[in-house]
């Protein structure tokens, strides 16, 4: 049975996302990303507020390492325009990065360019490159 627990091994501050992101099979980075763009229309309360719920309700993982069975999301080095962030997403989805920069353009006029901008710098930072 799955169960759900906080990462011992992938975390960034209590391993939350990093345990959520093994429970879904999706990399804990795009959690993260989606949890800092929903904290700037929710409130800059709720989602912190949450986080820390699960950090104190969910038990630490196993003390040994679990390979990881999701598909890891990278920054790009070939299509870069900028960091590199869409180009990387664009590979993991197996999208053209054109279309997904189409679409954040239209997204940023349609929401105002705060939260893409403070997403996208997120995302410069919390991405790796590919090693």
């Amino acid at each position: 049975m799955k169960s759900l627990y906080k990462c011992r091994w992938n975390k960034k501050i209590f391993g939350v996302f990093g345990g959520l992101g093994q429970y879904l099979k999706v990399d804990p980075n795009i959690l993260r990303l989606m949890a800092i763009f929903l904290t700037i229309p929710l409130g800059l309360i709720i989602v912190p507020i949450l986080y820390i719920l699960l950090a104190t309700i969910l038990k630490d993982g196993p003390r040994c390492f679990i390979q990881p069975s999701y598909k890891r999301l990278y920054k790009s080095y070939k299509n870069k325009l900028l960091f590199g962030v869409v180009a990387g997403l664009g590979e993991y989805l197996k999208i053209n990065p054109l279309i997904l920069r189409i679409f954040v353009v239209i997204f940023s006029l349609a929401t105002g360019f705060f939260p893409t901008i403070i997403t996208y710098l997120s995302a410069h930072y919390l991405i790796p490159f590919k090693p």
